[in-house]
């Protein structure tokens, strides 16, 4: 199952053996891919000429300045728009938000639902969310048969996973919100897993990045 950038639809209800499932935003992607297009320009277009912006007298330090807005222009874009997305493996859900990767193995999750939020229910009775399908990158920017499509996948490997068998007919997802119990098989156990993900690390690339265009466009 080809899925170039965890983009179109997922065409399966189920995960294909050893393989992952990854669904990402079209329209943030394609924000970000154009946001990145207009920190380049204005990138490009400051190393060209910066001005007198700190009359230092410093061709380097009048570039370098504006590292102010490139840097945090490109982070904000790579952290908000490009990195958001859902993985679904055979080690479980996770969700890659901004600043923070929820995991979630498979005999912690209970059940998945989209109500504004894609929200994971846990055998521990709590809840986690997705920013993917989100208020933030909700309304036009998603398209219902995508989430939907999620969903049921999320919903089947769940109940096989725990012996049982998601009939979309019945409110199997919902239950695990409301926490209403069935005779159904319920996975039991351990929680999501939160780990920070701030990138940090791409901050200080793109600032060493900016900090050598700049000597070279000094120089």
């Amino acid at each position: 199952m080809s899925r170039p950038l965890g983009l179109g639809p997922l065409r399966t209800t189920t995960l294909p053996e050893q393989q992952a499932v990854v669904v990402r935003q079209p329209a943030a992607l394609g924000v970000g891919v154009f946001l990145l297009l207009v920190s380049v320009a204005f990138a490009a277009a400051v190393l060209a000429d910066p001005g007198q912006t700190v009359n230092s007298g410093s061709g380097f330090l009048d570039r370098w300045f504006f590292g102010v807005l490139v840097v945090p222009m490109l982070w904000g874009t790579d952290r908000f728009l490009l990195r958001p997305r859902v993985r679904v493996d055979d080690t479980g859900v996770a969700f890659h938000n901004p600043l923070q990767t929820i995991h979630t193995p498979w005999p912690g999750v209970a059940g998945a639902a989209f109500d504004r939020h894609l929200t994971l229910a846990l055998a521990d009775h709590d809840q986690v969310r997705s920013i993917l399908f989100g208020p933030a990158l909700s309304g036009p920017m998603t398209r219902e048969h995508r989430v939907k499509e999620l969903v049921a996948l999320i919903n089947t490997e769940s109940a096989r996973r725990a012996g049982g068998q998601w009939d979309p007919d019945e409110l199997y997802a919902a239950e695990p919100l409301i926490g209403t119990q069935t005779d159904r098989p319920a996975p039991a156990g351990p929680g999501s897993v939160t780990s920070p993900a701030y990138g940090i690390a791409a901050a200080i690339g793109y600032a060493a990045v900016w900090t050598v265009a700049c000597v070279l466009a000094a120089s």
